[in-house]
């Protein structure tokens, strides 16, 4: 089952006046000789179109600290990766973003 396929049909239908997508994109990290998947990678349309970014997708609503720290380092790993597939194969990997869904973001009591 595919948790956050919800989350990123969301975030496609935001921004695809401005950029092409696609899901679930093989990647290797040339540092660290390791292959990955980011969720979204996503390249601009017209201006800048030389560039590729890694988007990681959460869909979780309630989160504590720990989670952000992991959830953030899983994005951070996608930088400089090589794009092993689809019709960006071969770009690295300029930035990458993590998206997650704001709606009932809450602080967790001390």
């Amino acid at each position: 089952m595919d948790i956050e396929k919800e989350k990123r049909a969301e975030f496609i239908d935001l921004y695809s006046e401005w950029f092409d997508f696609e899901e679930h994109v093989a990647l290797y990290s040339l540092p660290w000789k390791k292959r990955m998947q980011a969720d979204l990678i996503m390249t601009p349309k017209r201006a800048y179109s030389q560039y590729s970014f890694a988007i990681e997708v959460k869909n979780k609503v309630y989160w504590k600290p720990a989670n952000y720290a992991d959830a953030i380092a899983q994005a951070s790993f996608y930088n400089y990766c090589r794009i092993e597939g689809g019709s960006n194969k071969g770009r690295i990997i300029s930035a990458s973003f993590l998206h997650k869904d704001t709606v009932g973001i809450e602080q967790r009591e001390q």
